[in-house]
């Protein structure tokens, strides 16, 4: 998108510009989580590359009059503190390089669920907002699928393999507040650790068959398709299925669950 704003034709620099008033247009709209999800990071990519100023964001911000999404404070919180405006004012910490003790500021706004780590100061803060990924041990190695690691991790309280949980995060809103480490793995496609934890008691359920098709990865979607009993089975969620492949492009899973359950549709 740089190179297109700077070396692309006319028409395709007119589109650049299009994207980026719609997408400021809907910064400060009222909105639901599907639709904030993928607006605030959409919106902080081209800020990082130098597409969206920061005095524009700043300006969405001050616009806002204290109506800011819970996703947008918490992709744009150093902005927020940033801006003279409401939030500043009335709950910026007086250190300003720290974050706020506890996340007051966060929880203030019912944003405590997107971080899994007590940050102490800005700084990590922006490393992991760079990093773009969640900040919790177990859920980095299950997402690269290092099974090692992860009999490592859970040798020592093997209880945390049945009861362990990823939260929901910026970078990963699910549609539930928390998911087991199995769901995880299907989430991810991450098939190794999707088997061990499945040798290991973790059960499958029905929000397993929807993350592994977002994970794509077959091998999964086939074991959990296997073992689903008739609950799993209804037409219900057979078109729970066929809107996850295709929301996220999943085009041979979509033939493939279609092909499977055309008799229920």
């Amino acid at each position: 998108m740089v190179k297109l704003n700077e070396e692309g034709p006319d028409n395709m620099k007119s589109l650049l510009h299009f994207v980026v008033s719609k997408s400021m247009f809907l910064f400060t709209k009222r909105m639901d989580s599907a639709e904030a999800d993928l607006i605030y990071p959409f919106v902080y990519r081209m800020y990082k590359r130098n597409l969206i100023p920061k005095d524009q964001i700043i300006f969405k911000i001050n616009e806002s009059h204290n109506k800011l999404h819970n996703f947008c404070i918490s992709w744009f919180l150093p902005e927020v503190l940033e801006a003279d405006s409401y939030y500043i004012k009335n709950y910026h910490d007086e250190d300003q390089g720290k974050v706020m003790k506890s996340y007051d500021y966060l929880i203030k706004y019912k944003n405590e669920m997107f971080f899994t780590k007590d940050l102490i100061n800005m700084s990590e803060y922006f490393e992991m907002r760079d990093k773009k990924e969640n900040d919790d041990d177990i859920a980095r190695v299950i997402k690269n699928d290092d099974i090692n690691q992860l009999q490592a991790l859970v040798s020592n309280n093997p209880d945390m393999i049945l009861d362990g949980t990823i939260k929901s995060n910026i970078f990963e809103p699910f549609k539930v507040r928390r998911i087991n480490y199995l769901n995880y793995a299907a989430f991810n496609g991450s098939i190794n650790c999707f088997k061990y934890l499945l040798l290991n008691k973790v059960e499958i359920d029905e929000l397993t068959y929807e993350l592994s098709i977002i994970g794509g990865n077959f091998e999964i979607v086939r074991i959990v398709n296997n073992a689903k009993d008739n609950d799993y089975s209804s037409i219900d969620f057979v078109l729970s299925g066929l809107k996850q492949a295709i929301k996220y492009h999943q085009d041979e899973l979509f033939d493939w669950i279609f092909d499977s359950n055309y008799q229920n549709i």
